[in-house]
């Protein structure tokens, strides 16, 4: 008996094994494009367009009318690339942000773009903030904008 059984097992696992090997063997030719010579798969997706900027604010005075604001983190995605604008409170006007070394003059307006790029990016400033009669009160804010 226990012979048996386990012939019985055996076919019934070789059977099936078998199905499901011509089962695939017949799928690919119930789908395949006649009129190639190949398959085509497609993927497609969606990427959201991520843009921030954030100020690591180590606020420290490095002497006279210079304050150092830290290291301004910028990321953008956007294929069409970004710019980066500080706004400014109107105290601030005529003030220089220091960029890496170069000198952003603040406009009246209240809003300059300090920088940017044509394609997407990640990148990292040194930002300090220079006026010429010493004046630190004021408030900044950066936004970064998708081209």
């Amino acid at each position: 008996m226990q012979y048996n059984n386990s012939v019985s097992s055996f076919v019934r696992r070789a059977g099936a094994v078998a199905a499901f090997g011509a089962m695939l063997a017949v799928a690919p030719t119930a789908f395949a494009d006649t009129t190639q010579d190949g398959y085509r798969l497609t993927v497609s997706g969606y990427v959201p367009v991520v843009c921030r900027a954030n100020l690591d604010t180590m606020v420290a005075p490095s002497g006279g009318n210079q304050v150092d604001l830290g290291t301004l983190h910028e990321f953008c995605n956007s294929a069409n690339g970004y710019k980066v604008t500080v706004d400014h409170s109107p105290e601030l006007a005529g003030a220089t942000l220091m960029i890496d070394g170069n000198a952003v003059r603040l406009s009246d307006a209240g809003s300059t773009v300090i920088s940017g790029a044509s394609q997407p990016g990640i990148a990292a400033h040194k930002v300090s903030l220079v006026t010429e009669n010493g004046q630190t009160n004021g408030t900044l804010s950066i936004r970064v904008t998708a081209l």
